[in-house]
């Protein structure tokens, strides 16, 4: 959904004259994205971005979308990955001297030991991206440059717009129906979403034929990782 069909639908739910406009709508439904975003790190929002080495300099800026780092490679080639380890910045005095780290402070990517050439695009960075903001009508939650958001979770942000304008109205039961329970959701709300991404994007990291292959009607037993002590499906 576009931002302007967003407003559209969310104008239709409130029924009658609303009281705020659709600037105060789009800053809504734009806080309903980043709320939704920081339920989890959801695969959609990882990003990758290549950056270069420059000699004895060990700070480099991390992207304006930045949230935080899942993988930093330095110098790998196709047949040899060179992965460095995540290090909490206060413990980057206890690292090895040889030890190949990273550490994050002020924006700032903190790499050990620090690079002794410059070398064009050697940097690997992939990590989970802030969105950006709707601004004009054609922008979508889906768009990759936004929050490359499954269209699937849009009626979320409806929903977290909608219960916020409640809220904002003194309607405070009614805007604490919409938005739910996020220990057992009610399908229709926000929580329901919320959880449903979850779900969702927890079966992709796993992978679909790894549970699939897991299941009796496949193996013909019961327990798949005990054969040995299990009984094959009878037809």
């Amino acid at each position: 959904m576009t931002l302007n069909e967003m407003l559209a639908d969310l104008n239709a739910r409130i029924g009658s004259e609303p009281e705020i406009d659709n600037a105060q709508m789009t800053y809504w439904i734009n806080q309903a994205m980043r709320a939704f975003c920081m339920e989890s790190d959801f695969s959609w929002l990882e990003k990758k971005q290549t950056a270069s080495t420059v000699a004895s300099q060990a700070e480099y800026v991390v992207p304006t979308d930045y949230k935080r780092a899942t993988e930093v490679q330095i110098d790998s080639t196709s047949t040899s990955k060179n992965v460095y380890r995540f290090t909490p910045h206060e413990l980057r005095d206890l690292v090895e001297t040889s030890e190949k780290t990273f550490t994050e402070f002020g924006g700032k990517l903190v790499i050990h030991p620090t690079p002794s050439t410059t070398t064009s695009n050697n940097i690997e960075l992939w990590y989970i991206r802030k969105p950006t903001n709707l601004t004009d009508a054609g922008d979508s939650p889906s768009d990759s440059d936004i929050a490359n958001m499954p269209e699937e979770y849009h009626e979320a942000l409806i929903l977290y717009a909608f219960a916020t304008y409640n809220s904002y109205d003194e309607e405070q039961s009614e805007a604490r129906l919409i938005m739910g329970n996020p220990r057992s959701p009610i399908p229709g709300t926000y929580q329901y979403f919320v959880n449903l991404a979850k779900r969702e994007d927890s079966k992709k990291k796993r992978g679909a034929r790894v549970k699939m292959m897991s299941k009796q009607e496949f193996t013909g037993y019961k327990q798949p990782n005990r054969t040995g002590n299990s009984s094959p499906l009878r037809l």
